[in-house]
């Protein structure tokens, strides 16, 4: 028997054949209330493949076990096994959304997990403040030779839209939906990690997670931007990337369709991604702990985000 600690909370132990994964509480950037995420577990293991867990009470107090399962994370394939990252999160997305059919229910921001919606707009009121923001934000934007709005005035949009729409239905959600915690295993996946916020919200904070994650931070770009007169980013995805992306675009594609099905026209997906994606550009970043390759992007991400936004699609 061998115990390994991988973070300040999280370790790995061996017994006979089999591997655990064990979580402490801890509160911080990275908060973890181990009983909170059991009950994640318990939602969730009706309509997706999760791995056994169970919590313990120890003198240590309240800790997560979860059954280790023989698979690797969709966002450590994307560039070697894009296909099987494919196939993967496919699976994934599909008994997501049956769990959306069976669990769609009249939006009560009352009782959502999180309030995306509020929290998002937040962020919006604290980006008008930010001194990187300021310095271009009333320059038309261009963005690969094509001129945008400044971003005061797509800011001023998203700004509109999030006071003044709601999401007409919620459904149960993950919480957590990223690469990272979609295990590819053979013919099927698994769903790990529900975290604190699994429970009832909107779908389009589903697309918000998936999306966010593979653009901003599992992708990367090779770029410029300068401000003079106007705020110009020139930008591409790295090559290394791009076999994943045209295996996964179509997914998000697909996940927007599904997102507006169930959101009807109040979907607020184009505001939380765009409003996601400009915080990463200057550096709000808590999700990930290897992050230096991201915030070496900058401000790149702010022309990503505004081609994304004027764009038909969601991406």
């Amino acid at each position: 028997m061998s115990r390994e600690q991988l973070t300040n909370f999280l370790y790995r132990d061996d017994r006979g054949p089999y591997q655990f994964y064990i979580k402490k509480g801890t509160e911080g950037h990275f908060i973890r209330r181990p009983a909170r995420e059991i009950s994640g577990y318990h939602l969730l293991a009706p309509y997706l493949r999760m791995p056994k867990a169970r919590l313990a009470n120890t003198s240590e107090g309240h800790l997560l076990v979860v059954r280790g399962v023989e698979a690797q994370a969709v966002n450590t394939i994307l560039k070697d096994k894009p296909h099987l990252a494919k196939d993967s999160l496919q699976r994934f997305l599909n008994d997501m959304y049956a769990m959306w059919h069976t669990t769609t229910k009249s939006m009560d921001e009352t009782v959502v997990s999180r309030n995306w919606r509020l929290e998002t707009l937040n962020t919006l009121y604290r980006l008008r403040h930010n001194e990187k923001i300021m310095n271009f934000a009333h320059m038309p934007t261009i963005v690969n030779g094509v001129t945008y709005p400044c971003l005061h005035e797509t800011l001023t949009q998203c700004q509109i839209a999030l006071e003044n729409k709601i999401e007409k239905h919620m459904v149960l959600c993950h919480g957590d939906e990223h690469p990272g915690n979609v295990l590819c295993e053979e013919d099927n996946y698994y769903a790990i990690d529900p975290g604190n916020y699994t429970g009832y919200n909107m779908a389009s904070s589903a697309l918000n997670n998936l999306a966010g994650a593979l653009y901003l931070f599992e992708y990367r770009y090779q770029g410029t931007f300068s401000c003079g007169d106007t705020f110009n980013v020139e930008y591409q995805l790295d090559p290394n990337f791009a076999p994943a992306e045209a295996c996964l675009r179509p997914l998000i594609l697909e996940l927007d369709e599904k997102v507006k099905n169930v959101s009807g026209s109040t979907s607020l997906a184009k505001e939380l991604f765009f409003i996601n994606a400009i915080r990463v550009s200057v550096g709000w970043t808590q999700r990930s702990m290897q992050l230096d390759d991201v915030l070496e992007t900058g401000l790149v991400l702010a022309g990503v985000a505004t081609e994304q936004y004027y764009s038909s699609t969601i991406v």
